[in-house]
């Protein structure tokens, strides 16, 4: 919910996210929801019941930012979550376009999606006075987003220009991006992973790679760095 990196060949696409929150906010449980006709799976929030990844037996996928384009203030009518949005978005009978255009967000803090549907990439924001969706660039290759209530413009910046050099030095596997997101360098203030004196860190990196015929799925609980605390999935689409 504060970084995600995407990058896309012509028979795969890898998303590589991590969540970055208060210690207390680690708890998740790895859900599966039946309905209408397709699977949904993601890590169930344990404060707040929602999620922050979420994908379907379809191959379909929606990840949560916190923010839109820059930071904001949480106000008292906030009262929405918006983990509960990912779940909408992925359940809705309608595409991803008209089921966000259809959503009630005056309650709801400032977001980022990004979406996969149908092996197309969107991007849906909200910030608290419009929406905003469109698809993604089919030039690029890869992509990297930083949460604007955690990153400044600089952090971002910098982020940014970091994963563009690694992907233009390094062999983008889905096991060598998972580790970049996953390890700590010398700064933990706006690293891939952070800790930030105890109050905020990153609590888990999960990956999603979704090629023409199956998609699998692999979540690090970093509070529970041995087996305990991965949960993986690996299914046809």
């Amino acid at each position: 919910m504060c970084t995600l990196a995407i990058v896309r060949f012509p028979e795969h696409i890898i998303f590589t996210s991590n969540r970055d929150d208060k210690p207390e906010r680690a708890s998740f449980e790895f859900t599966e929801m039946q309905i209408k006709g397709k699977t949904i799976y993601y890590p169930e929030d344990g404060l707040k019941k929602g999620s922050w990844f979420a994908f379907d037996s379809r191959g379909n996928a929606a990840i949560l930012l916190n923010g839109a384009l820059t930071k904001h203030t949480k106000q008292s009518h906030h009262t929405q979550s918006r983990g509960s949005i990912v779940l909408d978005i992925l359940s809705s009978e309608k595409n991803m376009a008209a089921s966000f255009e259809q959503l009630p967000l005056e309650h709801t803090e400032p977001f980022t999606l990004v979406l996969l549907e149908n092996k197309i990439l969107y991007q849906a924001q909200w910030d608290g006075k419009s929406k905003d969706f469109r698809p993604l660039s089919e030039e690029d290759q890869w992509f990297i987003w930083s949460s604007a209530t955690l990153y400044d413009e600089h952090a971002r910046a910098k982020r940014a220009q970091r994963f563009d050099n690694f992907m233009r030095t390094c062999l983008a596997e889905p096991e060598t991006l998972f580790n970049v997101l996953s390890t700590y360098d010398e700064d933990k203030e706006n690293g891939f992973r952070i800790k930030r004196d105890n109050l905020i860190q990153t609590l888990s990196t999960s990956q999603l790679v979704v090629s023409k015929n199956e998609a699998s799925f692999i979540l690090q609980h970093h509070s529970a760095p041995d087996e305990t605390g991965i949960k993986s999935i690996k299914f046809a689409i």
